[in-house]
């Protein structure tokens, strides 16, 4: 037999409510955990068109192609995705969209080319250094944020957010003194690691940027920006590609080859998508320093 619950219990039950804050840290932390392969599927992709290079009579003259190339596909993937998944968001209204676009065309462009540098830069350091060096590196983007918020905007920093910052920017000088005392080449900075710095300081400008809008123009669709952005990286690619006398079709040594260059492009560029998305939509509620730490 099923029991009867008195009236006055049902107001001892708990509720569970998310706040605003929470709702962003939630969004950051999905966003991170999901783009957390990129930087192995960017280098596996590097992986399939250096062996193209390897077994080519030209190598030499096609293994510039191989950011381009991985630049090209990723962010073609990251436009699509990003794109198809807010017109699913808002009814494939292209009203809606414009609309959105309108109320913050300043702030969504200047995101917007926020955007491409740090994709741009990303893929060209994971290419180029070891991956446990460019997020070192990559991830003092809060510090950056923390500063520029300060800043630009006048948001006071958080304890908890200052002594995190402090922690990370002490483990990057752990990481990385000890090979700079050593000398030498490894003590040298490469293109790999200035990169990831310039790509760091980017992703904190895009995070102001995405705080400002929240702040100011809070109807603008901010999720417009990675589509913009990702569409400039594709034009850049493609444009240095043609001028370059190449194809933006893989030639990776064979069709199934070619095949999985690309799927690990559409998932490099669903990953990238979702991690933009997220944290354009975390800066609605949290600073930009909390959205990365």
């Amino acid at each position: 037999m099923g029991s009867i619950v008195p009236q006055g219990c049902l107001r001892h039950v708990p509720t569970f409510a998310i706040t605003g804050r929470a709702t962003g840290l939630l969004l950051a932390l999905f966003g991170t955990i999901i783009d957390s392969c990129e930087a192995l599927v960017v280098r596996r992709m590097g992986v399939y068109l250096e062996d193209w290079h390897e077994h080519s009579p030209h190598g030499d003259m096609l293994e510039e192609l191989t950011p381009r190339m991985v630049i090209f596909y990723k962010y073609l993937f990251t436009a699509s995705f990003t794109l198809i998944g807010l017109l699913i968001v808002i009814g494939a209204r292209l009203s809606e969209l414009r609309r959105g676009f309108k109320a913050g065309p300043r702030h969504i462009l200047a995101a917007a080319s926020c955007q491409s540098f740090i994709s741009m830069l990303l893929t060209l350091s994971l290419l180029k250094t070891e991956t446990a060096t460019v997020y070192l590196l990559y991830l003092l983007a809060p510090l950056w944020a923390a500063l520029f918020g300060r800043f630009f905007l006048k948001e006071p920093i958080r304890r908890c957010t200052a002594l995190a910052l402090l922690l990370a920017a002490c483990s990057v000088a752990l990481m990385k003194l000890p090979t700079i005392i050593e000398g030498g080449s490894r003590g040298a900075p490469n293109l790999g690691d200035l990169y990831a710095v310039a790509a760091g300081g980017m992703l904190g400008c895009l995070l102001t940027i995405s705080r400002s809008a929240a702040l100011h123009v809070p109807n603008a669709r901010m999720v417009c920006a990675p589509i913009i952005g990702s569409s400039i990286c594709v034009l850049v690619a493609a444009t240095m590609l043609i001028v370059g006398g190449h194809s933006p079709i893989p030639g990776c040594g064979g069709t199934g080859a070619s095949i999985a260059f690309i799927a690990l492009g559409g998932v490099a560029g669903f990953t990238t998508a979702v991690f933009y998305v997220c944290a354009l939509l975390a800066a609605k509620y949290i600073t930009g320093a909390e959205v990365r730490r």
